[in-house]
């Protein structure tokens, strides 16, 4: 079981060090998810105007490290002393992911860590929970079309599988959104799996998809009389029309910044791009999604009711848990026509 966590700030300005605490945060709300390694990525100052940027956004700045969440801090905060990276740099829209690991392919190695990468550049990144059953098929047709593997990782195959339909539309010179890019990579996994998608060719945006784990969409600066309405456009619910949104595996990350949120249900595609918020539906027989209505929920819990529920304790809890866990870790592998192992 892993952790995954994204924050998003539009229009209300951020410094980096503010982010890069939100983001940590998260991971330290999610650390009993897995402890293993962990990851973020943070959004690099824009190259100068009238360079030869290759895309359209500079590379993002990302950080893996093996162990607790503290080792994470430690070594992000050296390598930003190191690299002269500006933590007072002040962004009116940022995008950022973290996540927290524990192994099920690949052993604890910051290479195994997550965000994984499309490979050179981090034109896309990814963070995942769950397992992608078919990677190693998968695999193999990426390594004859040329990709190279970094990682013992399922998810390797994932931002690397969305490089590869960016750049044959791109080839065919067709352009494509950040949704069509991650409907092709959907239309190719089998398992179980929340994503949350982030690059540099689509600055400021992120995506998330869900497929049996759980994932939640929080919003905060609601006005108290739109926080149970239908929504697509997020801004429109807003106070001040500045809104932040977050990603979560987990609850527990994002109650101490919002109480409403949105239960991702499996096959939606959730695409936040210049503050709004696109909900589609997902269908592998169908060409084009469906766009969905949806109406946010409002928390009444705290963070110790929301990790401990109704049990007075963790190992408790763990044990009625069980059963979930169970049918989530075999989901995806069994079958129709067998089972799937490995």
């Amino acid at each position: 079981m892993c952790g995954i966590f994204a924050y998003l700030n539009y229009c209300a300005p951020r410094d980096r060090r503010y982010v890069l605490e939100v983001l940590l945060n998260g991971l330290r709300r999610l650390e009993y998810r897995g402890y293993d390694s962990s990851g973020i990525a943070l959004d690099a100052d824009l190259p100068p105007p009238g360079s030869a940027a290759a895309y359209a956004g500079a590379p993002p700045l990302v950080f893996r490290e093996e162990g607790k969440i503290d080792n994470l801090v430690r070594s992000v905060y050296s390598e930003v002393d190191e690299k002269g990276v500006n933590l007072d740099a002040t962004f009116s829209v940022h995008a950022g992911i973290a996540h927290t690991r524990w192994a099920t392919h690949g052993v604890p190695a910051p290479k195994n860590s997550h965000p994984q990468s499309s490979g050179a550049g981090d034109e896309f990144l990814v963070v995942h929970n769950g397992i992608i059953t078919n990677y190693e098929i998968l695999k193999e047709t990426l390594v004859r079309h040329g990709f190279t593997f970094e990682s013992d990782t399922d998810t390797e195959v994932i931002p690397k599988l969305a490089k590869s339909v960016f750049d044959q539309a791109r080839d065919g010179e067709g352009d494509m959104t950040f949704s069509q890019v991650v409907m092709e990579v959907m239309r190719q996994l089998e398992g179980a799996y929340a994503l949350i998608f982030k690059s540099p060719h689509y600055p400021n945006e992120l995506i998330t998809c869900k497929q049996g784990s759980t994932l939640i969409l929080g919003v905060n600066e609601v006005s108290d009389q739109n926080s149970v309405k239908s929504f697509q456009n997020v801004k429109s619910l807003t106070t001040n029309g500045n809104p932040m949104e977050f990603f979560s595996s987990d609850l527990c990350a994002i109650v101490e910044h919002t109480k409403n949120y949105l239960a991702i249900e499996d096959n939606e595609i959730i695409h936040i791009k210049d503050g709004s918020v696109s909900i589609l539906k997902f269908d592998k027989e169908k060409e084009k999604p469906a766009s969905v209505q949806r109406a946010l929920s409002v928390l009444e819990m705290e963070v110790e009711q929301i990790k401990k529920g109704s049990y007075d304790h963790f190992m408790q809890k763990e044990i009625h848990e069980q059963p979930h866990s169970l049918t989530t870790t075999m989901r995806g592998r069994l079958k129709d026509s067998g089972v799937v192992l490995g």
